[in-house]
């Protein structure tokens, strides 16, 4: 067996060298980690406004914008009001109160139908009715404010022939109409 013998200066030698090594190899592999880290920080997407997360500012932002639309709709609200559609039927009641030869005196009256009940069910309730006639005599009446308590009605002597009678009903401020035709 052989022995062999380093002296002190070469032994501090090696020291030196084997620190320098292991130096110049952990600077190396903590320069290359910082650069992979760099080249990692550059391949993501950058995302943010400011410098701060996109998500924290479009939250702020929307919550920014929904408190200004809501001051806006309470400054321009308009008055919304919702009321159903009635339904208005016509019904024409005629008779003939006396022949006259070529003339008939004939009495005609209108009954309102609102939703299937006779003058809405209501004896408050007041309609307009607008009669056109037309046929061997042209002629319109006008009855207003009427009512189950007062329903109108009128007499009118007509000459024989066939008439083309329209009659408009207002009520709560819309009109319907109805056409028929009758013969004398």
């Amino acid at each position: 067996m052989e022995i062999i013998s380093i002296n002190s200066t070469t032994l501090t030698i090696i020291v030196i060298a084997n620190i320098f090594v292991f130096g110049t190899l952990i600077m190396l592999v903590l320069r290359q980690r910082n650069h992979i880290q760099q080249l990692e920080d550059d391949l993501k997407p950058r995302y943010g406004f400011l410098g701060k997360p996109l998500f924290t500012s479009l939250a702020v932002a929307l919550m920014l914008g929904s408190f200004g639309l809501t001051y806006l709709i309470k400054q321009n609200s308009p008055d919304v009001s919702v009321t159903e559609e009635k339904r208005v039927e016509i019904t024409i009641d005629y008779e003939v109160v006396a022949d006259l030869g070529v003339k008939k005196d004939v009495k005609f009256k209108v009954i309102p139908k609102v939703d299937g009940k006779e003058w809405a069910d209501d004896q408050t309730a007041l309609f307009d009715a607008y009669w056109s006639f037309s046929g061997p005599e042209v002629f319109s009446e006008f009855e207003s404010k009427l009512n189950e308590k007062d329903p109108g009605g009128f007499r009118r002597v007509l000459a024989e022939g066939d008439y083309r009678i329209r009659i408009d009903i207002v009520y709560l401020g819309k009109t319907w109409s109805k056409e028929f035709n009758l013969n004398f």
